[in-house]
C-alpha cells in the first residue's frame, strides 16, 4: 500500500505561532503609534506655525503697520484669531481648550507657570488646535533678545487632549512687536530662544515651550527632535 504523506501543522504548532506574533506585535505596534502620533504633531505643529505666521503678515500688510500694536493682535485678538477660520473664538479669560489637569514638562514635571487666566483671546481652529494669544506686558523670555517687546502666541495641537506634554503637543512663540534692526528682529517674526543649543535643549526638557519651538524648528520638524540632541 501507498502512504500518503500529509504536509501541515498541527493545531498546537499553529497555536503557538499565533501566540507568539500576539506577543511580537504587542512589544511592536505601541512603539509604531507613538511614531506615526508624533508624525502627525510634527506635521499638524509645522502647518499651523506657517498658517499663523501667514495671518500676522497678513494682518501687517493690511494695516500697513510698524507696530503690533496697531494690528488687531493687539486691538482685536478675537478678530485675527477669526481669520485663521476656528470653530470657536473667545475673548480675555480662561483659555477655552486649557486641560484640567494643566501641562507637564517632557521631565514628568507639572508647570504651574502655564496659567490659562492671562490671555487676550484664545480659538479653537477645525483640525483641533487650540490657539491663545497674549500680549499685555510681553517682552522676550529668552536670553537672546531679553526684553524685546512681543506678543505671546500658545499652541496646542490637539486642544485638551492628552498628553498635554510641553514639546509634545504643546508650544510657544514669541512674535516681535517691533522692527530692532541692530538685533536683526523685524516686526512679526518669531523670536529665537537662544543661540546656546545645550541651554535650549535644558529648557525645552524643564518645560520651556519656547525652548522646544526652537528645537522642534531646527531638527526640520523631526518627531525624535530631542532624541538627536
Amino acid at each position: 500500500m501507498i502512504k500518503i504523506k500529509k504536509d501541515g501543522f498541527t493545531l498546537s504548532e499553529v497555536l503557538i505561532a499565533l501566540s507568539i506574533a500576539g506577543v511580537l506585535a504587542m512589544l511592536v505596534l505601541p512603539g509604531l503609534i507613538k511614531d506615526t502620533n508624533n508624525k502627525a504633531m510634527m506635521s499638524a505643529f509645522q502647518s499651523t506655525l506657517a498658517n499663523v505666521t501667514s495671518a500676522i503678515q497678513n494682518e501687517l500688510v493690511r494695516t500697513g503697520a510698524k507696530d503690533l500694536a496697531d494690528t488687531n493682535i493687539y486691538q482685536n485678538p478675537v478678530e485675527f484669531l477669526n481669520s485663521l477660520d476656528p470653530v470657536k473664538v473667545e475673548g480675555k479669560h480662561e483659555i477655552i481648550y486649557f486641560p484640567t489637569g494643566g501641562y507637564k514638562a517632557i521631565s514628568g514635571a507639572y508647570q504651574a507657570g502655564i496659567a490659562g487666566s492671562a490671555y487676550n483671546a484664545s480659538a479653537i481652529l477645525k483640525n483641533g488646535v487650540g490657539l491663545a494669544i497674549l500680549t499685555e506686558g510681553r517682552n522676550a523670555v529668552g536670553p537672546k533678545h531679553s526684553g524685546t517687546p512681543v506678543a505671546l502666541i500658545s499652541i496646542d495641537l490637539n486642544g485638551a487632549k492628552e498628553p498635554n506634554i510641553i514639546g509634545v503637543d504643546m508650544f510657544e512663540i514669541e512674535i516681535a512687536k517691533v522692527s530692532d534692526l541692530n538685533s536683526g528682529v523685524h516686526i512679526g517674526d518669531p523670536i529665537d530662544y537662544s543661540d546656546d543649543k545645550q541651554e535650549v535643549i535644558n529648557k525645552c526638557k524643564q518645560g520651556t515651550p519656547l525652548a522646544c519651538t526652537d528645537l522642534v524648528i531646527l531638527s526640520g520638524y523631526n518627531p525624535n527632535y530631542l532624541e538627536e540632541n
